[in-house]
């Protein structure tokens, strides 16, 4: 029984565990050094590790200065990190919020479709907006925003109509203002009138 599994292990008279010493042998190995360990690479994992060395060598200067800024917040990259992506995520619901009209349940739900990221986000508009049949109704700004920006579209329709109302507030300050100055104007001749008027009829009384 054993040399029936002695036969087995051979292969062209060679055991096994000879072809794998025979493979290790003609295998070239680089020693490299890495904290204080000395460790054997083969040709493909050292090429692997010097690509990778290559691309630090560009983002150090950038990874210096992120880690210099962490420390300076009493805080580690990581954490670092972490504060920044909570603080973007709080602007942005902000900024949510503010084209929702202060909404901020019509905000979390487009904050949640944003996370979620649905396969046919004009669905989810149609439930805010059941007006809108196709989406081929929606003003073509939208579509275009929504594509090159990466955002649904009831998030590109909710920044169109916000951005519409405050240009149609603008508009109509503007309106007020020209409003104001043409009735001011028109006060302001008339007190001009009067005053020259008044100085002519002193200048006849005093034969001036």
């Amino acid at each position: 029984m054993e040399e029936n599994n002695l036969e087995l292990l051979k292969e062209n008279g060679e055991t096994l565990a000879d072809k794998t010493e025979k493979e290790n042998k003609e295998t070239p190995k680089i020693e490299v050094k890495f904290n204080k360990e000395i460790r054997e690479l083969t040709t493909e994992e050292a090429t692997n590790l010097a690509q990778m060395g290559l691309k630090y060598e560009q983002i150090e200067n950038d990874f210096l200065r992120l880690k210099t800024l962490a420390k300076n917040s009493g805080k580690s990259v990581d954490e670092y990190l972490k504060s920044i992506e909570n603080e973007t995520k709080e602007n942005h619901r902000k900024e949510i919020i503010e084209q929702s009209g202060g909404n901020k349940q019509l905000a979390d739900y487009v904050l949640s479709l944003e996370d979620n990221a649905p396969d046919n986000d004009f669905e989810e508009l149609r439930l805010m907006f059941p007006d809108i049949k196709e989406k081929e109704e929606l003003p073509k700004e939208v579509i275009e925003y929504s594509d090159n920006r990466g955002k649904n579209l009831l998030d590109s329709f909710l920044r169109y109509l916000y951005e519409n109302k405050r240009k149609e507030n603008e508009n109509n300050k503007r309106i007020k203002a020209v409003d104001f100055g043409g009735i001011g104007s028109l006060k302001t001749g008339s007190s001009s009138n009067n005053t020259a008027s008044k100085n002519e009829f002193i200048k006849g009384i005093w034969n001036k």
